[in-house]
C-alpha cells in the first residue's frame, strides 16, 4: 500500500515538473532562424484557351495538266521534283487521229469547192438563158439555191479544216506558269486521252496550310487570327494568320477546312506535315512562376508564408506552362503568398524577411 502511494506520488512530481520546465522552456525558445526572401501573392490570371490540329503545306496554284487529243505521248522529259517555266513544253502527243481529220476536211474543202464552182456556172448558164426567155423562173430559183447550198458547204468545209488546224497546236503541251512537277502518271509511250492527268504542277511561290477544325471549335476562329505552326521535321516554329474559314464542313468527318498563310520565308516544301495551334479563348487559374517550384524527389512543391512570416513546404499540383509561368492545379488558393526566391538556403518553419 506505502509502494502505491509512494509511486503515485511520484508520478504527480515528475508531471509538475515537466509542466513548470515546459512553460519556462517555452519562454527561453530563440527566434526562428530568419532568411530574406522575394514573396508574391498568387492571384487568378486569363490564359488562352489553345485547339491543336494536324495540318498539311499546300500550293494555293495546283494545276493538273492534261492532253486535249488522243495520241501517244512524245518527249515528256520533266520528272518529279523538276522546275519548270510558263510556256515551257511539257509533252507533246502524236495526233493520229487529228491528222486523219485534217486531211478528210481538206477533201471536203476541195469537193464543196468543185460543186460551189460547178452551181456558179449553171447559175450563169441559167441566167443567160432566163435573158433569152429559155429558162422559167423556177429554173433560175433552182440555180441560185444550188449556189447558196454549196456556198454554204464550203464555208462549213473550211471551218472543219480551221478546227482541225487547231486542234493540231494541241499536240504540244506547255506549262501554264512556272512551277514545280509534284505528279508524273504518264510515261512517254503511254496513251493520252482528253481530261486524264498527266502532270500535276505546283508553284511554291504561293504556298498556305490546310488544316481542319471541328464543329465545336471553328466559331472561335476567324480571318485574321495569329496561329502557331509547328514543323517538327524541319525543327522551325512561325507565327502566321488565318486566311479563310470554308464555310462548308465535310459530310463525313463534320469539321472545317481552314487555310492559314505561310511566309514566303519559311522556307518549307508543299507536302510538309504542320501541327497548328489556335487560340479560341481563355480562362481564369492561377499561374505561379517556375522559378518559385522547388523539386526534391521529383515532387513539385513550394513555400508558402502563413500570417506569422513562417514559411511552410507544401507539395503542388501543376499543369500547362506559359511564358515562363506554369499552372497550379491543386495545393494552392489565390491570395496565399509564396517564396519566389529566397537569398539563402530555405526550409519550414524559418521566418521570411520581405526583400527587394
Amino acid at each position: 500500500m506505502n509502494a502505491k502511494v509512494w509511486l503515485f506520488a511520484g508520478v504527480l512530481g515528475v508531471t509538475a515538473l515537466a509542466g513548470c520546465g515546459g512553460e519556462e522552456q517555452a519562454g527561453e525558445l530563440p527566434p526562428a532562424a530568419e532568411v530574406k526572401a522575394k514573396v508574391i501573392t498568387l492571384e487568378a490570371e486569363p490564359v488562352p484557351v489553345f485547339y491543336d490540329a494536324s495540318g498539311s503545306v499546300v500550293s494555293e496554284q495546283r494545276v493538273t495538266i492534261t492532253s486535249r487529243l488522243s495520241g501517244y505521248i512524245r518527249d515528256l522529259e520533266v520528272n518529279e521534283g523538276d522546275p519548270v517555266k510558263a510556256g515551257q513544253v511539257l509533252f507533246r502527243v502524236d495526233p493520229v487521229d487529228v491528222r486523219s481529220q485534217q486531211e478528210a476536211a481538206r477533201a471536203r474543202l476541195v469537193q464543196a469547192e468543185a460543186d460551189l464552182a460547178d452551181a456558179e456556172s449553171d447559175l450563169r448558164r441559167f441566167e443567160a438563158l432566163f435573158e433569152q426567155g429559155a429558162a422559167s423562173r423556177r429554173q433560175l430559183d433552182k440555180a441560185r439555191l444550188r449556189v447558196k447550198v454549196a456556198r454554204s458547204a464550203v464555208e462549213q468545209a473550211r471551218a472543219a479544216l480551221r478546227q482541225a488546224r487547231n486542234q493540231l497546236t494541241y499536240a504540244e503541251v506547255r506549262a501554264p506558269g512556272d512551277g514545280i512537277v509534284v505528279r508524273k502518271l504518264k510515261r512517254n509511250g503511254d496513251l493520252a486521252t482528253p481530261g486524264a492527268p498527266v502532270l500535276t504542277l505546283e508553284n511554291p511561290q504561293q504556298l498556305v496550310v490546310d488544316t481542319y477544325v471541328d464543329e465545336a471549335n471553328v466559331s472561335h476562329i476567324k480571318p485574321g487570327d495569329k496561329v502557331r505552326l509547328d514543323f517538327p521535321a524541319f525543327d522551325k516554329k512561325l507565327t502566321a494568320e488565318v486566311l479563310q474559314v470554308v464555310g462548308a464542313a465535310d459530310p463525313v468527318a463534320h469539321n472545317f477546312l481552314v487555310k492559314i498563310s505561310l511566309p514566303k520565308e519559311a522556307g518549307i516544301p508543299a507536302g510538309a506535315y504542320v501541327k497548328v495551334r489556335f487560340t479560341v479563348g481563355s480562362r481564369e487559374v492561377l499561374m505561379l512562376p517556375r522559378k518559385a517550384v522547388v523539386n526534391r524527389a521529383d515532387l513539385p512543391a513550394v513555400y508558402v508564408v502563413d500570417g506569422q512570416g513562417i514559411a511552410h513546404y507544401r507539395l503542388v499540383r501543376l499543369g500547362q506552362s506559359y511564358d515562363g509561368k506554369v499552372e497550379v492545379t491543386a495545393g494552392l488558393d489565390a491570395g496565399v503568398k509564396v517564396v519566389l526566391e529566397a537569398e539563402g538556403e530555405l526550409r519550414s518553419g524559418m521566418r521570411v524577411v520581405a526583400g527587394e
